[in-house]
């Protein structure tokens, strides 16, 4: 057969924060995030050009190629082989979601060119992902500033990430929002503590559940805080929220982990109303927004960063989801 081939293009995110890790509401989880165009992944799959399935691009990247593979295999059993090369792989295991955006981005793209007819939603369940939250999926999916919602569960099932669940249902979208175009974001990262696979899932059995009225607040800080911060362009509220989100439940205890290095820069940035600032997931990747047009405060970031010996490196909301590119 005439061997075909597409590009994707899938934003990675910033993970703001889980919210209810106690299981006192009915919906465990749920989480905020921002999607980003840039950093992002890029990879181009391949139809009919090989005699097997085959992920390249990955080298020394662990077990995320053998996954990678595994999915689109189990996509596209009754079609001919895929070739899957990665072009372009921000930082793994940072706070980047680059891990979902992967997975993701090669079994849409084998279903494009397969002509399998799979909302994201499904391609997620069948990559094991948004079992824990669902920003990335979503982001990979809508793009946008991701409210989610968590899913029901047993309330015997162990607090895991979401590699080592197996989810029935998808956590849904509260709420999409645009982060205001005024507003740039910064990512810096500094030397921490790289979390994957069994230590991750070790570190979520000991830290959680967390009091349930640390869930509550974060859950407050999150809805009505971040969400109306954003809405209104309120930069000095955001901040605030982002301050409060870090001092409790699982985001403290995420980064109560990190390094001493971690943790002086998101202090050093929080104590700024002009910088709303955090930790992205498990870190080390800290993340800094403030106005396009305040060059005070772009100078007091990169001065903070440059006390550390690291660069500042841009990043751009992305305000859509992953997008394919189709070739012959």
């Amino acid at each position: 057969m005439t061997a075909l081939s597409c590009a994707v293009f899938a934003p990675t995110r910033l993970h703001l924060g889980l919210i209810d890790c106690s299981d006192v509401t009915q919906r465990r989880f749920g989480g905020v995030g921002i999607s980003l165009a840039e950093p992002d992944v890029r990879l181009r799959v391949s139809i009919g050009a090989t005699a097997r399935s085959e992920v390249v691009g990955l080298d020394g990247d662990g077990g995320l190629p053998q996954a990678v593979l595994e999915a689109v295999n189990a996509l596209t059993q009754d079609h001919p082989p895929v070739f899957v090369e990665f072009e372009r792989m921000p930082p793994r295991h940072v706070g980047l979601g680059t891990g979902t955006a992967a997975r993701l981005a090669a079994t849409a793209g084998a279903a494009h060119l397969t002509g399998l007819d799979m909302p994201v939603r499904e391609l997620a369940l069948l990559c094991g992902r948004g079992g824990t939250s669902g920003v990335g999926v979503n982001a990979f999916d809508v793009g946008g500033v991701i409210f989610d919602a968590g899913r029901p569960v047993e309330r015997e099932e162990p607090f895991s990430p979401s590699r080592y669940q197996t989810p029935n249902s998808f956590p849904p979208i509260i709420t999409r929002l645009a982060l205001p175009p005024q507003w740039v974001i910064s990512l810096l990262c500094p030397q921490g503590v790289a979390t994957a696979g069994k230590d991750e899932l070790t570190f979520f059995h000991r830290e959680l559940p967390v009091p349930a009225q640390e869930s509550l607040e974060t859950l407050g800080f999150v809805y009505h805080g971040v969400a109306p911060a954003i809405l209104e362009a309120d930069l000095p509220a955001l901040s605030y929220a982002l301050r409060q989100i870090h001092s409790v439940g699982f985001k403290r205890r995420e980064l109560a982990r990190q390094s001493e290095e971690v943790r002086a820069l998101v202090s050093q940035l929080q104590a700024s109303e002009t910088v709303a600032a955090g930790m992205s997931s498990l870190g080390p990747l800290v993340f800094a927004i403030s106005h396009r047009h305040d060059e005070a405060t772009t100078k007091h970031i990169t001065a903070i960063a440059r006390s550390v010996g690291i660069d500042v490196l841009p990043a751009r909301p992305a305000h859509r989801g992953h997008r394919i590119e189709s070739s012959a």
